[in-house]
């Protein structure tokens, strides 16, 4: 069942994949048609594309790229050409009588093309255009929490399979998202709340499953022999789930995993970054009824006793 999931999983991200892709070299084909006259060339469609796609640049940053460009710049358009070009490549339309008139006074009256150009960006037109396509506009700060976000949202799904083999509910992929990318939470937080949970715990797993269930929530792979040997000794010696969760919580691995979607990996990282408590995740819908009390948390693992021992390779 887990391994359907799985495969089910890979099947529909690729396909989201592919879809993104083909709508973000839409978007850019596009400004090659209408800014520069031509159709793309293969090393400029996809440098382009592949950085709208890994949002390392909006909308906005791409139009700035092709009106910049010494290829647009040297065709040395008028005024009224400059602005024919904006309204068809931005807008999706050609300018109305009244908005022409209006910029081209802005233009005479020594306003340069880039402030006309952010006017064009910052409208509702671009946006909706932008929106079309599947394109981030602007990076404004809702727009940069949402990316966040959407990284996140992988790890979440990622911990409802690997975890409690099932897929993530609305309501709890929401409510665990949210919360870590608004730092209201910690990867330490979330991540005991699903190994503790009534769910989780009614597996019944063996410590060799949990061991095995552990290296792939926190470091996405296998367990290596020594490691797993390692932690089963651990158990075998009267040491809790929990205080093995912790030492995973706090392995150097876990923290790459948890900079790679976003998060925080501990609390006390995260107290200090918001330099104030974080609330307490108790109750309310989408919760999965996982009950988080901070200060359990913070306090379980003395200071330089994390359950890791250096001998083990984490990585």
């Amino acid at each position: 069942m887990k391994k359907l999931l799985l495969i089910t999983m890979i099947l529909l991200s690729t396909l989201n994949a592919n879809t993104q892709r083909e709508n973000v070299e839409a978007f850019v084909e596009r400004f090659y048609n209408t800014i520069l006259s031509r159709h793309s060339d293969a090393g400029g469609l996809k440098h382009w594309s592949d950085a709208l796609i890994a949002n390392e640049k909006a909308g906005e940053d791409i139009a700035k790229g092709f009106i910049f460009s010494p290829e647009f710049v040297g065709s040395k358009t008028t005024d009224s050409e400059y602005l024919v070009v904006l309204y068809r490549s931005f807008f999706d339309r050609e300018g109305d009588a009244g908005g022409v008139a209006f910029w081209l006074d802005k233009l005479e009256g020594q306003m340069s093309r880039e402030q006309v150009l952010y006017g064009f960006l910052n409208s509702n037109e671009f946006r909706a255009i932008a929106k079309k396509y599947g394109i981030i506009p602007v990076f404004t700060a809702e727009a940069l929490l949402e990316i966040k976000k959407t990284k996140i949202t992988g790890f979440i799904e990622g911990l409802y399979l690997n975890v409690l083999e099932r897929n993530a509910d609305a309501g709890g992929l929401a409510h665990w998202t949210n919360g870590l990318a608004t730092i209201q939470t910690s990867g330490e937080m979330v991540l005991t709340g699903f190994i503790l949970s009534p769910e989780f715990i009614g597996r019944n797993t063996s410590d060799a499953e949990f061991i095995e269930i552990l290296y792939h929530t926190f470091f996405h792979r296998n367990g290596d022999t020594g490691g797993v040997a390692h932690w089963l000794k651990q158990l075998n010696n009267n040491q809790s789930r929990e205080q093995v969760l912790l030492g995973f919580v706090h392995s150097p691995e876990f923290h790459d995993t948890a900079e790679e979607y976003g998060f925080y990996a501990t609390t006390a990282e995260a107290l200090k970054d918001k330099n104030n408590r974080i609330p307490v995740a108790s109750g309310g819908n989408g919760d999965d009824g996982f009950v988080l009390d901070l200060s359990d948390l913070v306090d379980n693992t003395p200071d330089g006793d994390d359950g890791i021992d250096p001998s083990v390779n984490m990585g």
